[in-house]
């Protein structure tokens, strides 16, 4: 898919269906996965699914949310509730540790470190409660380290084999696979 600019002003995904050339806006495309996970969920439970709770990123804006919305609405979902994925993971984690938790609160780091950007999340449990001490983000994550280490790599096999890995487009994909292989051990 080709993300191309519209005559209206929005953007819109050009995308080859049926031997054909259609555009999809950002909001149609995430309906199209929100029925899939809808057909799929309502499939797997063999009851009808209507009802979600959707968590976004950290660093959405208002813009991005609503867009979440109206693609939820496009899929026919009801939207309980909409809410960072920290405070999801957090409530996740308050839901199954429960016990830990006495009147005196406990602060716990929720840390995410996904492929493009990194969450960080201060929280605050006691018995039967969570309270958002504070959230920040930053654009870093695992495909940055993923570039650093390729860097590393290029300049040791450079002085090393006389191998440019980096005008070499073949050597240089073989190299971020193998380090991406690497991350995950």
């Amino acid at each position: 898919a080709r993300v191309e600019s519209r005559n209206n002003g929005s953007i819109g995904y050009k995308v080859n269906y049926l031997a054909e050339d259609q555009y999809f806006s950002p909001e149609q495309l995430t309906a199209m996965l929100f029925t899939k996970l809808k057909e799929t969920s309502a499939q797997a439970m063999q009851t009808q699914v209507n009802d979600c709770v959707i968590a976004c990123p950290v660093f959405f804006t208002n813009a991005e949310r609503r867009a979440l919305l109206d693609a939820a609405q496009i899929a026919g979902l009801n939207v309980l509730r909409l809410m960072n994925e920290t405070t999801a993971t957090a409530l996740a984690y308050g839901f199954y540790k429960n016990d830990l938790f006495e009147e005196k609160p406990r602060n716990v780091i929720f840390i995410d470190c996904g492929h493009s950007s990194l969450q960080v999340s201060a929280c605050a449990f006691t018995k039967g409660k969570l309270k958002m001490l504070a959230s920040t983000w930053d654009q870093i994550g695992g495909r940055d380290f993923d570039f650093a280490l390729a860097e590393h790599f290029i300049k040791e096999f450079q002085e090393r084999y006389k191998i440019n890995a980096r005008t070499n487009a073949r050597a240089h994909l073989r190299l971020l696979t193998e380090l991406e292989k690497l991350k995950k051990q």
